[in-house]
């Protein structure tokens, strides 16, 4: 099945729960389908995910660089979960997020005004690309 142009769909890697094959069929699956985005996670802490022991649930560089290197550049990364910084936002970009999925937005606005030293990164690469979950 093929999604319609007027689609707009993305699929959730449970990239904690998942092994790395588990993540190349997940995001191979979601091309095919014709997804437009791949996301990390939900971004929201379950008592399952915390259960597992888990040090971090949601995006990490690892995940990012490995996910665009499956997803390709057709399909759009996005990275969620316990983006509480604006270097953690800019590394994650750098690795390949193509969005950001954060409650933490206007944190991370502020971070920025609060350290003006970045206006030309954060205004060319990640203002655009924050969004709510």
């Amino acid at each position: 099945m093929r999604l319609s142009i007027h689609n707009f769909a993305k699929m959730i890697e449970f990239s904690l729960v998942r092994s790395n094959e588990e993540k190349v069929r997940g995001c191979k699956i979601a091309k095919d389908a014709g997804a437009h985005f791949v996301k990390t996670s939900t971004g929201v802490e379950s008592k399952y995910l915390l259960e597992g022991g888990s040090e971090s649930i949601g995006a990490t560089i690892k995940d990012v660089k490995f996910m665009r290197k499956v997803a390709g550049e057709k399909m759009r990364v996005k990275a969620s979960g316990r983006i509480y910084t604006l270097d953690f936002a800019l590394d994650l970009i750098r690795a390949g997020a193509d969005r950001l999925g954060t409650s933490k937005g206007s944190g991370l606005i502020q971070e920025f005004i609060d350290g003006c030293s970045r206006l030309g990164d954060f205004f060319r690469v990640a203002l655009p690309l924050l969004s709510c979950n």
